[in-house]
């Protein structure tokens, strides 16, 4: 999607303000009123939304508001959003909810040698580092305009971002929750390893394979790339059977010959009795769908190979801290960038 020459990133549906504001949604409307409550609320955050240009103004302002975020009482005061050139960071903002926030932005990166330099780190982000990239956060994003003084803002071309789209769909871990900067989330730093341009369709707390969401996501022709980390967020009110139910429906709406889809297991964690036997009987059902030969390419991933560390988790014990997104970025990284190249060239992934 593009509005005014930018590229809105994992944008899906946009709303217009009375003020002139434009929110910018993940999950249109239709499919987050088919949620649960916390769904409904989730489904609006700006979570790995983007604002891509190209221009060659030596400054420019660049105007966003939020609504406050659902999470924790100090997000609650502004959501920090990152300033990138391709893949390198220029600065990091906080935006105060409830008022439009101008920030000038000055190309001090943009002489000749600048670009000479890092043109050289294409090949490897995927990115060229004449994209501009406002990277949003986890709160409802709203964008009110961009002053280029007089230059031309394009978006970018085929080229300038990685030509190939990872829809990652899954739990609070996969929506970003508890990484300081959502740019820390496992899956960016995944797919700088795997050349892939992320959409995050994350929901945390919420994500129940509902029937609107699997065809909704099964909709997504951009996407060549699906990751689904299901499971850890149905534990407490889906049974086992109606839980394969619910992974064999998405399947059904998102596994193509043309696609490369994975399942994850539940990633671990500190749990004990019912919600332990439960995680461990979905993980199993993850495992046996794969193991089906029902889904033809269908890879499986397992949680445990992934985050492989007590030690890279919070202190909640299921929610994986910066360093823990990290890692996990690396080994799921590797995963997908061998199972890939081993599909392109003709050979089956170990």
């Amino acid at each position: 999607m593009t509005h005014n020459n930018i590229a809105l990133h994992n944008v899906t549906e946009t709303e217009n303000l009375p003020d002139g504001g434009l929110i910018l949604r993940r999950y249109p409307a239709n499919i987050r009123q088919s949620l649960s409550m916390l769904g409904k609320m989730v489904a609006e955050d700006s979570a790995g939304m983007e604002l891509r240009f190209v221009t060659d103004a030596p400054c420019f302002r660049i105007s966003l508001g939020s609504m406050p975020s659902f999470l924790s009482p100090w997000e609650q005061h502004g959501q920090e959003i990152t300033i990138l050139r391709g893949a390198f960071v220029h600065s990091i903002h906080r935006l105060e909810p409830g008022r439009i926030n101008h920030i000038n932005v000055t190309n001090f990166s943009g002489s000749d040698p600048f670009l000479d330099f890092t043109e050289k780190d294409s090949p490897h982000s995927g990115f060229s580092p004449k994209v501009w990239r406002i990277f949003l956060g986890r709160c409802a994003n709203i964008y009110y305009g961009l002053e280029s003084f007089g230059h031309a803002v394009r978006p970018p071309t085929e080229g300038e971002v990685p030509c190939l789209r990872w829809l990652a769909y899954g739990s609070s871990i996969t929506n970003g929750a508890s990484a300081s900067l959502h740019l820390n989330s496992y899956v960016y730093h995944a797919a700088r390893i795997a050349g892939l341009d992320v959409r995050n369709m994350g929901l945390s707390g919420s994500c129940h394979c509902e029937p609107e969401v699997a065809e909704f996501l099964g909709a997504q022709e951009d996407c060549g790339v699906f990751t689904l980390e299901v499971g850890v967020n149905m534990r407490t009110s889906v049974e086992p059977d109606d839980f394969r139910e619910r992974v064999v429906r998405l399947l059904g709406k998102v596994h193509r010959a043309d696609r490369s889809v994975f399942l994850i297991t539940v990633y671990p964690n500190y749990s004990s009795g019912e919600l332990e036997k439960r995680q461990h009987a979905f993980s199993d059902i993850l495992r046996e769908i794969h193991a089906s030969g029902n889904w033809p390419g269908l890879g499986l991933i397992e949680g445990g190979s992934v985050l492989d560390s007590p030690g890279d988790l919070t202190t909640d014990m299921i929610h994986p801290s910066d360093y823990g997104h990290a890692r996990m970025g690396r080994n799921i990284g590797d995963i997908l960038r061998h199972a890939l190249s081993s599909k392109a060239s003709g050979t089956k992934a170990g």
